[in-house]
């Protein structure tokens, strides 16, 4: 049997119970009592009577470490934005710099994650994938694919802007259903600009 109870109603717990054999397994304080008490039946196989406890709990979801933390988060969100739309900085050195800021808060409410930890939140596959198609995508620009894709698709719409915008659209749609969205988009908005 495991109840969460405050202290008094422990100590009432263990008095109404000491006819039967008890083994209090656990009992930690954190804002209560978590108290696990294991019953046994008495020698002529009849079992103990159990009394009920009432317990009233007010559980909060949103502490104000929590509050803190979110507002925080918000703090270094708004600051990426506004370093990357400005352009205050390289966009490089603005995702690093509100990176550093995320862990620094971290720290200051008491969640200090370990350079291991770190490490685990990076995606290496979504990484490698995007590093690579950016190369590839840097290749077939020097090759002039790119300008060639828009003279086949400026020549299929004859010069005319919706059936080019309707062609661009039918070409991303076809690319999109083998490949993902962060890939489509490398590869297509070249062709987009030329």
């Amino acid at each position: 049997m495991f109840r969460l109870v405050k202290a008094a109603v422990c100590d009432h717990l263990l008095h109404s119970v000491s006819r039967t054999r008890k083994n209090v397994a656990s009992q930690r304080c954190r804002g209560g009592y978590a108290l696990e008490v294991h019953l046994e039946s008495s020698s002529s196989g009849v079992s103990q009577e159990h009394q009920q406890v009432s317990l009233s709990l007010d559980v909060s979801a949103f502490t104000e470490l929590t509050q803190l933390g979110l507002l925080m988060g918000g703090a270094v969100l708004l600051g990426l934005y506004v370093l990357i739309v400005f352009e205050l900085v390289h966009r490089t050195l603005a995702a690093m710099l509100a990176a550093t800021a995320a862990i620094a808060c971290l720290a200051l409410i008491g969640d200090r994650p370990s350079l291991a930890k770190v490490m685990s939140w990076l995606d290496v596959e979504t990484l490698s994938l995007l590093f690579g198609m950016m190369v590839l995508v840097a290749i077939l620009c020097e090759t002039g694919f790119f300008d060639y894709a828009a003279v086949v698709a400026f020549r299929v719409a004859r010069g005319r802007v919706w059936p080019l915008v309707t062609t661009l659209c039918a070409t991303t749609a076809l690319v999109s259903a083998f490949l993902d969205n962060v890939t489509t988009i490398l590869l297509m908005t070249p062709a987009t600009i030329k």
